[in-house]
């Protein structure tokens, strides 16, 4: 007998939950007490496995946390840094609204990196952020800082938040320990005298501690085995078995198709439309298909696709059905028959049904009797019924069916009608179709009338009818159909006692009547008629001498076009015919005039020259038919004599024998064995002037009259000789002597065109000269039509600004220019300081430069003239100054 002895020991390692609240600076607490370690120290850092907190935070970067041994020893495991944002666990994001989720971080001196470095996932409520993942980290600081603590005693974990706006929570920590600290004292080994299992009337075998089970219910059943140990201590185990209910199906109805199109006894089912029915509407129930029992009890060969499954025995076949309880995975069987049910064996080939569009013709509809291929579609099947159908839609579905298939309107042409052929007990069916088709009657167009033209004409002639069918057919295939012609509406229409060719008339005119028909269709149509008429023929030009209308060319001369007044042909057209009885009409081409279209007007104006053109003569009273003659005639447009007169010549009178120009010819340059000339001075014949040239000995308006002695087409010209002589003129100085600028103006008298030149100058129209030089100048004035010209000479009085006494006979004296007309006139030299140094004549040779026989040095010498001022006749002095350069 042991005698137990009673030790309680505290092993607790839950630690406390401590709040984190939003609190700058503040330190949190939590302790935990050990009692179970004996009084044991930690003498191997190996013995401290881990320390694990289960926390959440909005915020690890303010975070300080260190553990503290009972004898006040310090690790830190966690500290910043402060610009790490990551979170701790699950936390709700937004503070101060309660504790998040905790996940458990582990520090330990195996860990592989420390938190703030750890991988992140996405968490936080409601915003998600960045969270460091739950695992073991490496302390900040060392674990060897624990040695020779005491284990059993308060162990604190002290947390520093170092920011505002974060919170979170501990929910727990503890201290791992390697579990062979523990005292092995307490260990003993009982043993168990007595054990067994309770009874129960399930069970119906027991070996040893096993035993044998036979519920007779589903549900839970529970069996105990108890055991008493020596020291009378009873324990007991509780085994519970759970009996699952047995799955049984229902047994379904057959799934009865109707045969696909081949009518083989083969078709495509969808067994899944019988799960329902097979499960009772138990949706926990899974149902599987399969072609042999074998298979459906093996749980193989599952049939798939389900849904889509084509029997593989002709009309009839089993299939086997497992049915699975997907809780208890129990399962059981049934089957499922699948009959292929035959559908109406009717022809598909029936007939078109065709009409002719005989009702309201060209509305391409008529009333059809669809049940006209009814006999021949069902081919003597009985117990089966036709509907018809616009669409095959319609026909498939058994809708919208045609309420009145005796009587049935086309929608087009050709128009499909569907048939749905359905068993009057089984209600499969065959959908067959034909054609309904409407027949357009042969085009009918206008005809034209058939006349025969016959001189002397009697009223009857011989009439080839069919050669009116091309144009009746009106470019309809001929092998398709066939024309025929009558001498009524009745005939026509019944197609009796058609006409043959030739045929001779019986009234003239007579009305021939036309049936055209379809020989592929037998459509026809009897609308057509035309008539049939011999008629008198006329002539054109009959005598064929040719016609040629020939004009002289006054229509903007020489152009080669000209207005015709075609009228005045019709008499040589008509060569004798009653133009009473018979009209003429002019074209531009003998297609026009064969047909009669786009009749020239008068009067018309060619559009070639020479061109031919189309005279067509019809029998007044059979205007635009066939009979009418047609003849050619030629436009002529003669041009007018070509040549050119000046538009004026001058013939020069008053001459002094200067004149260049003699009397003016007036030539036209024509031939005078082609041409007839007539000569006018002012509108006066010049007798006796025949040539094709006038030489003018006096002034006028002249014309000359041209005759082309060939076409007696005539051209008259106009042109004017006026006078012209040479000038009488008056040179003039109009500036004052000395003036800055010297103008010279000229007269010109005389009548003539003129010009003017200066010293063998440029000629120009102005009779104007300025910037004249001093002393003497030659003025020229001629007629610019040749007339001659007058010469005069004008002297400017102005003094040389310069003079150069150095004997190379240029400007070797100084004088004033042009004054020499005026002896009387007195010229006085100063130097600059006002001293007399010579008078000088104005007629003589000037100053050489010298006082008393001294040369006087290069300088600017002063002069004083008195003089009598041309334009004025006023006395006058004049003072300045001039350059003497050596």
């Amino acid at each position: 007998m042991v005698t137990p002895v009673t030790q309680i020991a505290n092993c607790a390692n839950g630690g406390e939950e401590t709040a984190l609240g939003d609190v700058q600076g503040v330190t949190f607490t939590s302790t935990l007490d050990l009692d179970c370690f004996q009084s044991q120290n930690l003498t191997n850092i190996a013995q401290l496995e881990s320390i694990c907190i289960v926390m959440e935070h909005t915020y690890i970067g303010d975070l300080e946390i260190t553990a503290i041994s009972p004898n006040g020893q310090r690790v830190l495991l966690h500290n910043g840094p402060r610009n790490n944002s990551f979170s701790l666990g699950n936390p709700i994001t937004t503070d101060g609204t309660g504790p998040g989720q905790g996940w458990e971080y582990c520090f330990s001196m195996s860990g592989a990196t420390i938190l703030s470095d750890g991988p992140v996932v996405q968490s936080g409520m409601p915003t998600p952020g960045l969270t460091v993942e739950a695992g073991t980290y490496l302390p900040i600081g060392d674990f060897n800082s624990f040695l020779n603590t005491p284990i059993d005693g308060q162990w604190t974990l002290e947390i520093i938040d170092h920011a505002l706006y974060d919170d979170g929570t501990i929910f727990s920590w503890s201290l791992n320990f390697d579990e062979s600290l523990l005292a092995s004292d307490y260990a003993f080994t009982p043993s168990y005298p007595t054990q067994g299992w309770d009874a129960d009337l399930s069970i119906t075998n027991t070996v040893g501690n096993t035993i044998t089970v036979q519920p007779t219910t589903s549900g839970t059943h529970c069996y105990t085995y108890r055991v008493i140990d020596d020291f009378g201590c009873e324990y007991t185990e509780q085994i519970c078995v759970e009996v699952l209910p047995e799955v049984i199906p229902l047994l379904p109805t057959p799934i009865d198709l109707c045969d696909d199109t081949t009518n083989d006894g083969f078709t495509v089912f969808d067994l899944t439309i019988k799960d329902a029915e097979i499960t009772g509407g138990n949706s926990n129930w899974s149902v599987e298909y399969f072609e042999t029992n074998a298979d459906a009890l093996s749980g193989s060969n599952q049939i798939n696709p389900v849904t889509a499954f084509t029997n593989t025995i002709a009309n009839s076949q089993t299939i086997y059905v497992r049915v699975t309880d997907n809780t208890t995975s129990c399962f059981g069987f049934t089957t499922l028959n699948l009959n292929v049910l035959s559908n109406p064996v009717s022809l598909d080939d029936a007939p078109s049904i065709e009409l002719c569009d005989d009702n309201n013709t060209g509305d391409n509809q008529e009333i059809f009797d669809l049940t006209l291929n009814e006999a021949y579609i069902l081919n003597g099947e009985v117990g089966v019924t036709a509907t018809y159908y616009q669409t095959n839609t319609d026909a498939q579905n058994a809708v919208n069916e045609i309420g009145t298939p005796t009587a049935y309107a086309n929608t087009s042409s050709p128009q499909t009608i569907y048939v749905r052929v359905a068993n009057d007990v089984t209600s499969c069916f065959v959908v067959v179709d034909f054609d309904i088709i409407v027949n357009e009657l042969p085009g009918a167009t206008t005809v034209t009338d058939y006349f025969i033209c016959e001189v002397n004409a009697d009223d009857v002639a011989q009439f080839n009818l069919e050669s009116k069918t091309t144009e009746i057919l009106n470019g309809q295939n001929p092998t398709d159909f066939a024309v025929t012609y009558y001498i009524s509406p009745a005939d026509a229409n019944t197609g009796a006692n058609p006409l043959t060719s030739p045929y001779t008339n019986i009234s003239n005119p007579q009305t021939i009547y036309v049936n055209i028909r379809n020989i592929n269709t037998n459509c026809n149509d009897a609308s057509m008629s035309f008539i049939i008429e011999e008629l008198n023929t006329p002539s054109a030009n009959a005598d064929l001498v040719p016609i040629e209308y020939a004009l002289c060319d006054n229509f903007n001369a020489n152009d080669g076009f000209a207005q015709f007044d075609l009228t005045t042909q019709d008499t040589f057209v008509l060569d004798g015919q009653d133009p009473l009885v018979n009209v003429v009409s002019y074209y531009v081409s003998q297609t026009d005039a064969d047909a009669g279209v786009n009749a020239l007007a008068s009067p018309y104006e060619n559009i070639s020259n020479p061109q031919i053109i189309y005279a067509r003569v019809d029998d007044i009273s059979a205007i635009n038919t066939v009979c009418y003659a047609t003849t050619e005639l030629t436009l002529n447009v003669n041009l007018l004599p070509e040549f050119t007169l000046d538009n004026s010549y001058v013939i020069c009178v008053n001459t002094n024998g200067t004149e260049v120009i003699g009397p003016p010819l007036i030539e036209t340059g024509l031939s005078v064995l082609d041409y007839t000339f007539e000569w006018r001075l002012n509108n006066t014949v010049i007798p006796g002037v025949t040539d094709s040239s006038y030489l003018a000995t006096q002034s006028g308006d002249y014309s000359v009259t041209v005759t082309n002695n060939a076409t007696n087409c005539q051209r008259i010209e106009n042109t004017t000789v006026s006078e012209s002589a040479p000038p009488v003129v008056t040179a003039t100085v109009t500036s004052s002597a000395f003036a800055n600028n010297h103008i010279i103006e000229v007269e010109a008298l005389g009548g003539g065109d003129y010009e003017y030149a200066l010293d063998n100058g440029p000629w120009q129209d102005s009779n104007i000269f300025d910037n004249v030089s001093l002393g003497e100048h030659i003025v020229m004035v001629r007629d610019k039509n040749g007339c001659g010209l007058a010469i005069t000479s004008v002297t400017v009085i102005d003094y040389p600004k310069f003079f150069t006494p150095n004997g190379d006979g240029y400007n070797d004296t100084w004088n004033i220019a042009g004054i020499n007309a005026q002896p009387n006139a007195q010229i006085f030299i100063f130097d600059r300081y006002g001293k007399l140094l010579k008078q000088i004549s104005p007629t003589g040779d000037g100053w050489n430069g010298t006082f008393n026989g001294y040369n006087l040095p290069s300088a600017d010498y002063w002069f004083t003239v008195k003089y009598i001022e041309p334009n004025s006749g006023d006395k006058k002095e004049y003072s300045a100054h001039f350059a003497l350069k050596r």
